[in-house]
């Protein structure tokens, strides 16, 4: 097995006083620079330059059990020091108990083997260097694995902005898994599960580039569907479809039709429901109530908190989602259980729904 890839030394920073403060402020209000063109992100994580620049995963599994499985694996730059590794998530049980795990690591206590495909924070492991792909959690009170098989086939929205891409690796992928919690006699099996993994990148606060990116995920054994539609800052809005048919990547691109329907007020509206069509596929649902919320500035010690909240008021909302689907080559309709993901960098306007 490779080493740990050495990282970047750390870079030496004023104390926020003066000039410091000041630089700092003039950043966050002009916005940092976008960096490089639209290129794909490829399989590994990197480790990001510039300020507030940043690499992400998001893995999503859903298992026939009911259990649901969201787990965000991150390298930032923001905040005091470069470098710092944190991997965040949930289980969901299936009568809807939410357990959450999270770590953070600063640069030099955290290891990225050679390739960039593992990342190993001592008690969360996020490996995709094996044949088989793995996230395991294993802390005194709570032990998690999923594991899956990868497709080998990522699809990257080239016609989304680029100011802030992202890239799908997989849409959904047969996965398994064990979660065991204090108090349990043993492990609960996680069998018959799916998994979609998302790997979103970039150099500046994504307060600059969007105001809201919703992604539906639908996670069956014959059938994956990835959808997105993201709210630019510019007043636009952008949507992308992937569909994944008995194992392969069948299409890509802009939906036929897609319309969301919102629901909320407070400038977090969470999804209602869906209806798409696509691929000669038709797709109607509603979405529940969002199961977790999550404010992404928890993560980040004051008093750089409070600067980055003249910026940004980042939000997170994870929900169950159900839809039927209809094929315009005939046959009875199916229903298909999905997740939706809905991620505020700023409350939206006038409700925003």
């Amino acid at each position: 097995m490779e080493g740990p890839a050495p990282l970047a030394p750390r870079r030496r920073r004023a104390s926020i006083r003066g000039v410091a403060l000041r630089a700092t402020l003039m950043v966050l209000l002009l916005g940092a620079p976008a960096g490089a063109g639209p290129s794909p992100g490829g399989p590994a994580v990197r480790l990001p330059e510039g300020e507030f620049a940043s690499d992400a995963w998001d893995l999503i599994a859903r298992f026939e059990s009911g259990h649901l499985v969201f787990s965000q694996a991150v390298v930032t730059n923001l905040g005091w020091g470069d470098h710092k590794a944190a991997v965040v998530g949930l289980v969901v049980t299936p009568d809807e108990k939410v357990q959450v795990f999270r770590r953070s690591e600063e640069e030099g206590d955290w290891k990225l083997s050679r390739d960039g495909l593992r990342m190993d924070l001592r008690s969360i492991v996020f490996d995709r260097g094996q044949a088989m792909h793995r996230l395991d959690v294993g802390k005194d009170e709570f032990e998690l694995g999923v594991q899956w098989k990868p497709s080998g086939e990522p699809v990257w929205p080239a016609s989304l902005p680029q100011r802030c891409p992202i890239e799908v690796h997989e849409i959904s992928s047969d996965a398994s898994g064990s979660l065991w919690s204090l108090g349990m006699p043993g492990p609960t099996p996680l069998e018959k599960g799916h998994v979609a993994l998302t790997h979103r990148w970039t150099a500046e606060l994504e307060a600059s580039c969007l105001v809201r990116r919703a992604e539906v995920f639908v996670l069956e054994s014959d059938l994956g569907i990835y959808f997105t539609e993201i709210a630019t800052v510019d007043g636009k809005t952008h949507q992308w479809v992937a569909v994944r048919r008995d194992g392969r990547v069948v299409y890509q691109g802009a939906p036929e039709r897609a319309a969301l329907r919102w629901k909320g007020g407070d400038g977090y509206p969470s999804v209602a429901g869906l209806e798409l069509a696509v691929n000669g596929l038709r797709l109607r649902g509603e979405a529940r109530e969002p199961f977790f919320t999550f404010d992404l500035l928890d993560r980040v010690a004051m008093p750089l908190r409070s600067v980055l909240a003249s910026r940004t008021r980042p939000r997170m909302l994870l929900a169950r989602a159900s839809f039927s689907l209809e094929a315009d080559a005939g046959g009875a309709p199916r229903t298909l259980g999905a997740v939706v993901k809905v991620d505020y960098t700023n409350p939206m306007s006038g409700g925003g729904a």
